[in-house]
């Protein structure tokens, strides 16, 4: 959004609250000065479900905006095999059920969204101190993988549906902390889950 919308969108919010007129709205809106809530741009995400069904994953698969595309195959190879060497964990159950076997992934997303709303300060808590690992949920798992020459930390993340199909989200550790303003906010985080669920 311009700064000129945005000045007339905070004029015409603060007319309709407080019942002002344009004029003395818009001199109390210049006094506050500019909005305090940062613009968030949407993620674009890349579909790359046939490659990740080649691969033995079910589901719907998605990269981040800026996961580096030469990395996809490697990613979701190093995936597949920390879920199969983790048969036995409880920490990654939901992850194996719903990508190597394909048990649908629903729940109530209001709950949800809150939920992970605080289960997601502590994991990007822990990425930025370098900790691996699942979430307590095991909706989300970061790994390092090594290909072409690079050093990347990955973070698998379930996305949840409305509609019960499996989603899977990967992002480059930097990609999943730089999104942080949006998972600091459960209404955001419910946003954009229903736009996920429109594509389908």
């Amino acid at each position: 959004m311009t700064v000129k919308k945005d000045l007339k969108k905070r004029i015409r919010e603060r007319q309709e609250k407080t019942g002002e007129s344009y004029t003395t709205a818009r001199m109390h809106v210049l006094n506050q000065g500019p909005s305090e809530t940062p613009e968030v741009r949407p993620v674009v995400l890349r579909e790359v479900t046939p490659l990740a069904e080649a691969m033995g994953l079910k589901g719907k698969a998605f990269l981040s905006s800026h996961f580096p595309g030469q990395l996809t195959r490697p990613a979701l190879e190093r995936l597949r095999e920390v879920l199969l060497a983790t048969q036995g964990e409880p920490a990654t159950r939901r992850m194996r059920a719903v990508l190597l076997r394909g048990e649908p992934d629903t729940l109530e997303l209001v709950s949800l969204a809150l939920e992970l709303w605080g289960e997601t300060r502590v994991f990007t808590r822990d990425l930025r101190l370098g900790m691996r690992g699942p979430s307590r949920s095991g909706r989300t798992l970061s790994f390092e993988l090594q290909a072409d020459g690079k050093h990347v930390t990955v973070v698998a993340t379930l996305v949840p549906s409305l509609k019960g199909t499996p989603r899977l989200m990967l992002s480059t550790g930097e990609d999943y902390l730089r999104a942080e303003q949006v998972l600091d906010d459960p209404a955001a985080l419910l946003e954009s889950f229903a736009l996920l669920d429109m594509r389908q």
